[in-house]
């Protein structure tokens, strides 16, 4: 999920269930929320969960602070560059000597 491809909401149906995704973007937070709604056989739940989203800069700061050196970010497994869009980053990271 980058914040260039998300949308403010997304609705999956499947037979006579709904499944509601409502998208926001936590500036402040850097965590990306989805107020999630479930409509099973009639019955409505509320499953709201977010996640955080890191940029390179604040995993280059982690890695700092446990004392480890970012060696390479990439996009992918295959070493891909990390453009603004990528959907996730592999961290090869080292102890310094």
């Amino acid at each position: 999920m980058t914040l260039k491809t998300l949308v403010p909401a997304i609705v999956v149906e499947k037979e006579v269930n709904l499944m509601i995704n409502r998208n926001s973007f936590d500036m402040d937070a850097g965590r990306w929320i989805n107020q999630r709604i479930v409509i099973r056989d009639g019955v409505r739940r509320d499953k709201p969960f977010s996640i955080r989203l890191y940029n390179p800069c604040e995993i280059r700061q982690l890695l700092a602070a446990a004392g480890l050196k970012a060696v390479k970010m990439c996009a992918g497994w295959n070493g891909q560059s990390l453009p603004a869009e990528s959907r996730g980053m592999v961290v090869v990271a080292r102890k310094p000597n």
